[in-house]
């Protein structure tokens, strides 16, 4: 069992920092940067689903459950592009700029962002706290990569796998 809030708090802030403090890369084709953003993402849940499954945080357990098609629209819409833009397009952004022409910029913007994203999954089990930062990292780079897209798209696929390849959110 997990609930679902479909709340738009979240997804406005999302929609403020897109309009007025960063803004969605338009650089390149946005198909190619979806993909590669996907592929950053399977790459990430591959990592990180493999460690939570080795430490017994979820199993394996594929399932089509019956409110899919709404989990699936309110993760993608209201929370991997609210986090997303908060997270990687505000919060990574100003640490690279801010770090700008000093040694690892983008790696330790990358890091700290990161840390920051599991510290507030502060509610779930400390385990899940690390998994989150090491999902962060992978969506960290997928937003230097292929730009706010690329980590909307990642933090997607992630959470799409998470959801109907294994336990969710965690085992009891």
């Amino acid at each position: 069992p997990f609930k679902a809030y479909l709340n738009l708090d979240k997804t406005l802030t999302g929609v403020w920092i897109v309009a007025f403090v960063s803004s969605i890369d338009t650089n390149g084709p946005v198909l190619k940067r979806l993909g590669a953003g996907a592929l950053i993402g399977l790459t990430t849940f591959l990592i990180v689903g493999g460690i939570a499954m080795a430490l017994g945080v979820v199993r394996f357990d594929p399932k089509l459950h019956e409110a899919a098609w709404l989990w699936s629209i309110n993760n993608i819409l209201l929370v991997c592009f609210a986090e997303e833009a908060f997270f990687r397009g505000y919060l990574q952004a100003g640490l690279s700029r801010l770090l700008h022409g000093r040694r690892h910029a983008d790696a330790i913007a990358i890091l700290a962002i990161s840390l920051v994203f599991g510290f507030v999954h502060f509610g779930q089990p400390l385990s899940m706290q690390l998994l989150s930062v090491m999902a962060g990292i992978g969506y960290g780079l997928a937003y230097l990569r292929h730009g706010l897209i690329g980590a909307i798209a990642a933090h997607a696929t992630l959470n799409l796998c998470h959801f109907f390849l294994l336990t969710y959110p965690l085992l009891e």
